[in-house]
């Protein structure tokens, strides 16, 4: 008797530490859970009318994509914060996990290292702007740039392929903070043209009467990709990415996309539209 006793013991306690952990792992869950819940998820971006709306160093008051994100986080029930820097610091403190999502980015392969992405946002084209002034302008070939100084914001995917042609034909690019500097170097003379995102651009002219008459883009597009939010992987909501995107594609599906679009107005190429 005793001999069977022993034998059974171990089993005994083998069942009983299983539910034991069994239990502990479901509660840490749901205590996980109720915190994720409790926290309130960092969201950053640069001016970037008419998606987010703001001025560097504060919270943003408003915009496309800043109306989304809100009411994504809503219906996972939890409250969020959108903060406005520079888009390069915006990128660096998404990649510490200072910030837990960053709005409007596309998808590059030294960004992949630090974030995950959403489903699609929007589509991007990436096109010159120059001065009316400067009538002559056009371009068909990469080496037709080199004798111009070009605008960029700096931390900006224009792709690698661009960056293989700044190099090939040594082309001069200037830096910036935002796509409004870049407008005021445009119109002072300091640069020539300026790479920004089209609809992006457009806004700021409509938004800006100094600006309106001034500005001329040409048709022709340098990059074009697909804007996501991206999550940083260093953030709690890493193992919500699947639920993050149902509940986008549920905002797609009931009109909440379409609604919030409409609401600024046909005042860009993708007015009244989403990408499905």
């Amino acid at each position: 008797m005793n001999r069977k006793c022993s034998l059974q013991t171990p089993v005994f306690l083998l069942i009983i530490t299983y539910f034991i952990t069994y239990f502990s792992h479901v509660h840490a869950k749901e205590k996980a859970a109720v915190q994720a819940k409790k926290r309130v998820v960092k969201i950053a971006s640069d001016p970037y009318p008419p998606w987010v709306l703001g001025e560097i160093g504060t919270i943003a008051k408003g915009g496309i994509a800043t109306k989304i994100v809100g009411e994504l986080f809503h219906r996972l029930n939890m409250k969020s914060r959108v903060n406005i820097y520079p888009f390069k610091r915006g990128l660096q403190r998404t990649k510490d996990g200072d910030e837990d999502v960053i709005l409007m980015v596309s998808r590059s392969k030294e960004r992949d290292k630090y974030m995950l992405f959403t489903q699609p946002i929007r589509e991007v084209k990436f096109v010159f702007y120059h001065s009316v002034g400067k009538k002559n302008f056009n371009w068909n070939k990469w080496e037709d740039l080199k004798p111009y100084v070009i605008g960029v914001v700096t931390g900006y995917n224009l792709g690698e392929k661009w960056q293989k042609v700044i190099k090939k034909h040594k082309l001069t690019i200037e830096e910036v903070k935002t796509d409004t500097f870049n407008v005021e170097k445009l119109l002072q003379g300091r640069i020539d043209i300026l790479l920004s995102d089209f609809e992006v651009m457009e806004d700021i002219i409509r938004r800006n009467p100094k600006y309106q008459g001034k500005l001329k883009h040409h048709k022709k597009p340098v990059f074009e990709s697909i804007n996501n939010f991206g999550i940083s992987k260093k953030s709690f909501l890493v193992p919500m990415l699947f639920k993050i995107n149902k509940v986008i594609q549920e905002m797609k599906d009931d009109g909440t996309f379409n609604k919030i679009f409409c609401q600024h107005g046909k005042i860009f190429q993708a007015a009244c539209e989403y990408i499905k």
